[in-house]
């Protein structure tokens, strides 16, 4: 499980960046607080399946992309 909450973190950080959004900026498109995006990030915080829809919605990604070893987080 500790595996899969960092890839999905590095993952969201990386589509982050490259959507140009800040953690506030996206925080804002998932109608979710700021820590939230930033503990996800971290690896730090369970997700729920449905939040991972949202991430995917909000970053333009596939789901399943959040998943994969893509980016390098930065």
């Amino acid at each position: 499980m500790y595996q899969i909450k960092k890839v999905l973190g590095k993952n969201v950080r990386f589509y982050r960046k490259k959507r140009g959004f800040t953690q506030e900026n996206l925080a804002e498109e998932m109608n979710v607080e700021s820590g939230y995006v930033s503990k996800v990030e971290r690896g730090i915080m369970n997700v729920r399946i449905e939040y991972v829809q949202k991430f995917a919605i909000a970053l333009n990604v596939k789901a399943s992309d959040l998943f994969k070893e893509v980016g390098d987080g930065e």
